[in-house]
Formats: structure tokens, sequence, C-alpha cells
């Protein structure tokens, strides 16, 4: 038997806009795909899992996007990091992580990268209300309370150009997969 990775899944756009997943579906799912030690993660497309550590990433995702589809019948972007980069990138958060005026947020891409369209408009829009840096893999953003819909930044990550293949997560979230 090989070793075993832990990784988190992301999936962008369940349990909003009527994408309902009920966490034991998606356990059942992921266990019928062979990961193992599927953990589900609060109610919103979040899942731990465990797979062979000889699995490449191209071969993983195919297997998550094929039990997805055949699971659910859909196609969602998806992010599958293992749990060790996710406590990273939770622990390089570059701004103040509790502040009860802000949101603390992590925006993932599901390909990996972001358009370069994307990070050139994020530069230019970066401002006190949005706080925004980009990372070697995510992009950080803190903003206001109240805000997290209708600030600049979340304009334009819900652009269609760019809403399809991103999923943005609380900090606290990130913070729970990757010691969950």
């Amino acid at each position: 038997m090989s070793d075993q990775v832990r990784f988190v899944l992301l999936l962008r756009g369940v349990n909003v806009g009527g994408v309902a997943i009920r966490n034991s579906a998606l356990q059942s799912v992921l266990e019928a795909a062979c990961l193992t030690q599927v953990r589900p993660v609060l109610a919103s497309g979040n899942a731990l899992f465990s797979a062979d550590a000889d699995l490449s990433q191209v071969e993983l995702e195919s297997r998550v996007r094929e039990a997805l589809l055949e699971g659910f019948g859909f196609r969602s972007a998806f992010v599958v990091k293992p749990q060790s980069e996710v406590g990273e990138i939770a622990g390089s958060y570059p701004f103040p992580r509790s502040d009860e005026d802000f949101h603390p947020y992590v925006v993932f891409s599901a390909t990996g990268t972001f358009p370069e369209s994307l990070l050139e408009a994020t530069v230019s829009i970066a401002s006190e209300l949005d706080l925004i840096e980009a990372g070697e893999t995510v992009i950080y953003w803190r903003v206001p309370k109240g805000n997290s819909l209708d600030s600049p930044f979340a304009k334009l990550l819900a652009r269609r150009e760019f809403a399809d293949g991103v999923t943005t997560r609380n900090l606290r979230t990130i913070e729970k997969l990757s010691s969950g």
C-alpha cells in the first residue's frame, strides 16, 4: 500500500444559487472515487480526503471531476490542494487576521493560475476598501463587512470572464481545513 496524502477540496458555487449538495452525498461520491478518509467540512462544498501519494495532480483532479459529474450530474469548478499547502496559504495571509470590521478572504483559481487581465485589474482597484495582494497561487483579500458582494474587487470577481474559474473562502474556513 502506498503512502497517503491529505488533500483539501473546494467546490465552487455549492449550496448557493440553487446548487445543493448534502455533506453525506459529497462524502459518498468522493468515497466512490476511491478517495479515503473523506470528511466534508461545513456545508459549502469543502472536504478533506486522503489519496495515494503516487497519484498525479492531473489524475486526482480527473478522478474528482468524473465523480462529481457521475454523482451529481453537473460540472463545477473546483480546487484540490494538499492540506499542507493550504496551511501555508493560510499562514501567509498578509493582512490583520482578526478585526471585527473586516472579512479576511482567500481567492483560489480552479486552474491554478489567474488570468493576467484579472491580476492587472486587481492592481488598479486595490484601495482602502479592498485590500488585495496576489500570493504565489492565490489572491488574498480583506474587505469591510457588508461589502463582500459590492466592493470593486467583488464585482470584478463576479464578471462572467472570471466567475466560473475562481472560488473564494473565508480565511477561518481555510484555517479549519488546514488543521482538520
